[in-house]
């Protein structure tokens, strides 16, 4: 009898503990925020959206996709029909948040090469879905972020994005736009 208590008492706390560590262990994952817009460089027409690492350790084995997404009516429902957009190279490892430091180099902006405006008003049922898989610098536990656009109009704000960890847009001014505009013409 004592040879099966001890058994049991082995088995239960082998569950017990394993359910502990992978609860512990599942805390431990990247805390990462996409930009709620996306960023159109007035003078280049690049397209480009912020990344930001919060976790205290780096991200890594970062994967990028976006796709410019169109449902379709079929027989009998409806399917989406994902076409990729065309993206920059994203960091293999996105770094750690420091707090006290005014460095930002748990910052990236994204690049999207495609012609984003363009794709989107051929389109206007479409929407962009970004998502970004990343895994945690100790553990190596993944998790997925993604980021839904679906109205161009008020989702693409023509500017930059500003130092550091705020998402916040700095609009061009239309000085600046005639500029540019003059720039691209005499070209």
């Amino acid at each position: 009898m004592e040879t099966v208590e001890a058994i049991a008492v082995g088995i239960l706390s082998s569950v017990v503990a394993s359910a502990l560590w992978i609860l512990i262990l599942s805390r431990l994952t990247p805390k990462m925020i996409i930009s709620p817009e996306i960023a159109e460089d007035p003078a280049t027409r690049a397209f480009r959206i912020k990344v930001v690492n919060l976790s205290r350790r780096a991200a890594v084995d970062l994967r990028v996709e976006a796709h410019l997404v169109t449902s379709i009516g079929v027989r009998g429902g409806r399917v989406n029909r994902r076409m990729p957009l065309i993206c920059g190279n994203p960091p293999l490892v996105l770094p750690r948040r420091i707090r006290a430091s005014k460095e930002s180099d748990n910052a990236y902006r994204l690049r999207i090469d495609s012609n984003v405006r363009e794709l989107w008003s051929a389109s206007p049922d479409s929407f962009v879905r970004l998502q970004i898989f990343a895994r945690h610098e100790v553990t190596g536990m993944g998790k997925m972020f993604e980021r839904r656009y679906h109205h161009p109009g008020s989702e693409i704000v023509m500017g930059s994005f500003v130092h550091g960890q705020d998402m916040t847009v700095t609009p061009e001014s239309a000085q600046t736009r005639r500029r540019s505009e003059a720039q691209r013409e005499s070209s």
